[in-house]
């Protein structure tokens, strides 16, 4: 399973590879092509024997091309599953090659002819590419928690922006939380060149899917021996942000116990209502613990009344100590409209995501330097 980070500086034209690798973190291994003005950084956080080692470069009519990609290991439509066949593609067609692509993925691409960087994601799926501009240099990631290293752990949030990501219904990655760090959305693609960056919107659909899996997670009851601040910690810190839900107690229970290994279907309501975020969600969780997670249509399973209400208990138990606290980081991020509309709401579901997402936003403040506007 790939991770990569990489950077394009016009001004300077030399791409410091330590940087990269400070804010890689630390995994070990990989591989990493610098030259000039441009540099992509890449390691394998779980290495198989048939897994390419990445990047490529390729030298084609006197000029360097490089790409870096993630995709499903199953994946379909290139003919070795490779970088070295996306360059291939490029090299016939152009940007139209791309989108023939039916599969997830998420792709760095320099073309050394033009001296033009591009940032590409599949309609299906949702791989994550984010990236940011720094000092003149253009940074991206697959890895949110990279670009947030990379500032130190002192990053801008919108206040607004993650009170209504907190009040929305389930979704992916909101814009607008991250002052200085964006997403490339699905099926979107960024143009990067010494004249600047140019993002460029879908104009398909975005589709996800749950086909290939070899077997299923299956539900693990919540029990009052769950830690449900190590739940909360864990998908914080596996999304880079506040993100929940009430299923994840038995997913993460579940995925423990099959010890990074396999490809899995995931069946669950959320993917029906929500399949911008259950994409994601399988995405973020299956990379932070090393198996493959595909989200599937059919439901057959919802937590019981009483589980529901043994999860609300917890995240209660910890809500009330964060805001009996008279120096917790939430006095001076929320106002009292957000705690009355999130005690106000109906739907235990959401009720149950509101009050962890608050919960996750004290832990998040508490881990980071975020500076909150």
């Amino acid at each position: 399973m790939t991770n990569l980070c990489g950077a394009l500086d016009f001004n300077n034209r030399a791409v410091d590879f330590s940087t990269l690798k400070r804010i890689r973190g630390s995994h070990g291994g990989g591989c990493a092509f610098i030259n000039n003005e441009f540099g992509v950084l890449c390691d394998c956080i779980t290495q198989r024997a048939d897994e390419p080692i990445q990047p490529i470069t390729v030298k084609y009519n006197n000029s360097l091309y490089t790409a870096a990609i993630i995709m499903d290991n199953a994946a379909t439509g290139l003919e070795s599953s490779t970088a070295q066949a996306v360059l291939e593609g490029y090299f016939e067609e152009g940007e139209d090659y791309f989108r023939r692509l039916d599969f997830s993925f998420a792709l760095a691409l320099y073309d050394g002819r033009c001296g033009e960087l591009l940032l590409r994601k599949g309609y299906r799926g949702d791989k994550p590419l984010f990236y940011t501009v720094k000092e003149g240099t253009l940074y991206f990631s697959s890895s949110l928690r990279s670009l947030i290293r990379l500032y130190g752990g002192c990053v801008k949030i919108s206040k607004q922006a993650l009170t209504a990501h907190i009040l929305a219904a389930p979704s992916s990655f909101p814009t607008g939380l991250f002052k200085d760090i964006r997403a490339v959305p699905s099926g979107g693609a960024l143009i990067c060149s010494a004249l600047g960056q140019n993002l460029v919107l879908s104009s398909g659909t975005h589709t996800v899917c749950g086909d290939g899996a070899d077997g299923e997670l299956s539900h693990i009851p919540y029990t009052k021996k769950t830690d449900m601040r190590r739940i909360l910690s864990d998908t914080m810190f596996a999304f880079g942000y506040p993100q929940f839900d009430c299923f994840l107690p038995s997913i993460l229970a579940e995925i423990k116990e099959k010890k990074g290994s396999g490809v899995y279907s995931l069946n669950e309501t959320v993917f029906s209502d929500y399949p911008e975020y259950a994409a994601e969600r399988a995405e973020t969780v299956g990379r932070s613990w090393g198996i493959d997670i595909r989200s599937a249509p059919q439901c057959d399973y919802l937590p019981t009344q009483r589980e529901l209400k043994a999860i609300e208990r917890a995240v209660d138990n910890l809500l009330d100590g964060m805001l009996s606290d008279a120096s917790s980081p939430l006095c001076r991020i929320f106002d009292s409209e957000l705690y009355e509309r999130v005690w106000e709401q109906r739907d235990v579901y959401l009720r149950i995501r509101q009050k962890a997402m608050i919960c996750q936003t004290q832990m998040w403040a508490q881990s980071f330097n975020l500076v909150f506007e």
